[in-house]
């Protein structure tokens, strides 16, 4: 249940030369429990007191320090100090454990993927017919070439790697789903940010597929026990090319099923 206001008190302040400390109590943070963002105004209130006093050598005016507070949170809905309750396992490890940046499938690394297969087809038009066997040529020539790579790699290390990759992205969507709602509050241009999260979610499909799709060929062909560590950079290679692999699968079944699949 949502705390109540009567249980909560404010947060101390003090002020030593150009240095201002905030001291909070755990009834305090049972504020950012409350409906609205009750906690954010409290606690921006308090650190504007004590920059203003920093500053100007006075405490804020109550129409400064509101308008101040409205420049920063423009609705009860708005908030820019994010605390979220762990509810689970896997909360506690995004929370506490710092994962890497997740590797998601750039253009350039998928343009350079198609560049490779485009240059084992002489330049012309395709018969319509002959569609659907020139895109299976192209996945085979793209399979092989995935083959070939993680035939260099330490099984385990691959596996590793793509795991990690997945952990990085779950980590990554978690952070997003909490922090869109809060962001919608504060912009102005919500189409950009509804934009943007869209935009965001379509990476983080597109990088899971493949790393799942890597961790199951990996166990297919990568050898077991010996092999080069598998990197990042060997990492995002791979994810190309997976991605290129899955297009022209999925390009083979559009040309013969004549069924419009997204891709």
């Amino acid at each position: 249940m949502p705390a109540d206001s009567s249980e909560t008190e404010d947060p101390e302040l003090s002020v030593d030369g150009q240095t201002v400390r905030i001291s909070c109590s755990s009834r305090f943070l049972k504020r950012f429990a409350l409906p609205t963002n009750a906690g954010d105004r409290s606690l921006l209130q308090v650190l504007i007191g004590g920059l203003y006093r920093i500053v100007h050598g006075r405490a804020p005016e109550v129409d400064e320090m509101e308008g101040l507070i409205a420049a920063v949170l423009p609705s009860d809905q708005a908030r820019s100090f994010h605390m979220f309750e762990i509810v689970s396992a896997a909360d506690t490890l995004r929370s506490a454990v710092r994962q890497p940046e997740p590797r998601f499938i750039w253009v350039g690394d998928q343009a350079m993927a198609r560049v490779q297969v485009v240059d084992k087809h002489p330049p012309g038009a395709v018969r319509r017919t002959a569609v659907g066997s020139v895109l299976k040529t192209a996945a085979e020539a793209v399979w092989r070439r995935i083959e070939t790579h993680l035939s260099l790699f330490e099984r385990g290390s691959v596996v590793e790697g793509a795991i990690a990759n997945l952990e990085a992205i779950e980590t990554d969507r978690w952070q997003w789903q909490r922090t869109a709602a809060s962001t919608l509050a504060v912009r102005d241009d919500k189409q950009a940010v509804v934009g943007s999260a869209v935009s965001r979610q379509r990476l983080q499909d597109h990088a899971v597929l493949a790393s799942r799709v890597l961790i199951e060929m990996a166990v297919c062909v990568a050898p077991f026990g010996v092999g080069r560590v598998f990197g990042s950079m060997d990492l995002d290679y791979l994810l190309a090319q997976i991605a290129l692999l899955v297009e022209r699968v999925l390009g083979t079944m559009r040309v013969i099923t004549g069924f419009p699949i997204q891709t």
